[in-house]
């Protein structure tokens, strides 16, 4: 039941970042709150689950962490992102920068419960 915590500490982690990475970028990319909630959503929903599908795998190697949330991500931007209204990200942002930095989070969080 622990690893539940952990998914979900990990799926807002996610969310977290970004909404910051957006917040940040040079335009505010996100015209509505009900996209802000979208995109949000989406972003929390996908990492939860592959933090759950990871754990449950029992997978150690950390650079496949990386690699799976860094997939998923950029699955999000290219495929579910344009389905949401309102949700206007630059291609580059939403396939590059903002998956490496959610991946990145991602593996911290994943170095962080292991090593507690």
């Amino acid at each position: 039941m622990h690893f539940v915590f952990d998914a979900i500490a990990c799926g807002l982690l996610a969310a977290l970042t970004w909404m910051g990475l957006v917040w940040m970028s040079p335009n505010h990319h996100i015209e509505s709150g009900k996209a802000w909630l979208q995109g949000v959503g989406l972003v929390a929903i996908a990492n939860i689950f592959v933090w759950i599908a990871l754990v449950g795998l029992n997978l150690r190697w950390i650079p496949l962490w990386a690699i799976c949330f860094l997939i998923i991500n950029a699955a999000i931007a290219s495929l579910l992102f344009p389905l949401c209204e309102g949700i206007k990200i630059p291609r580059i942002w939403a396939l590059v920068i903002h998956p490496l930095a959610i991946a990145g989070m991602g593996v911290l969080l994943g170095g962080a419960v292991g090593f507690l």
